[in-house]
Order: C-alpha cells, then structure tokens, then sequence
C-alpha cells in the first residue's frame, strides 16, 4: 500500500510568494489542515490537501466558492464534520 500526500494552493496570480523550506506548507501529520480557518499559505484563496490519501480536504477563502463545489460534488461533507 502507498500513502499519498499533497498540497495544492490556489494563490492570486498578482501575489508574490517567497517560501522558503522551513515555512513549507505540509500535510503529513498536520493537525491544521483539519481546522476550520486555517490555512497554510496566508496568500492562499483555495487550498487542496490530500490526506493520507484517503481524504481530500478543499478549504476555500471566500463564502460562495463552498457553495459552488457542493452543488457539483453533493457528496462532499462540511470540514466541521471533522472537528
């Protein structure tokens, strides 16, 4: 069995980003990327983490994007579910 592991942001194209490795956004045993409002990139408008994967978590900034995914994706549960 292979574990999978990822982190995709979605970060405004005008937004200058400088990471460096020890402020690297990661997934593998991050209790984070289950709370609500929290995000690993502070520039970040949508976040997609794999977890385990077994998992996909989709963290989204503003408040009609969540509303949009789920009329395509019914079956998605809301983070809160894993609070």
């Amino acid at each position: 069995m292979q574990t999978l592991w990822a982190f995709i942001a979605a970060v405004p194209k005008e937004v200058s980003l400088e990471i460096d490795e020890d402020s690297l956004p990661w997934a593998d045993g991050n209790p984070y990327i289950w709370k609500l409002g929290h995000f690993e990139l502070d520039q970040s408008e949508v976040e997609i983490i794999c977890w385990d994967g077994s998992y996909t978590i989709v963290k989204f900034r503003t408040a009609v994007l969540p509303d949009r995914f789920k009329e395509y994706f019914p079956e998605a549960l809301p983070l809160s579910d894993y609070e």
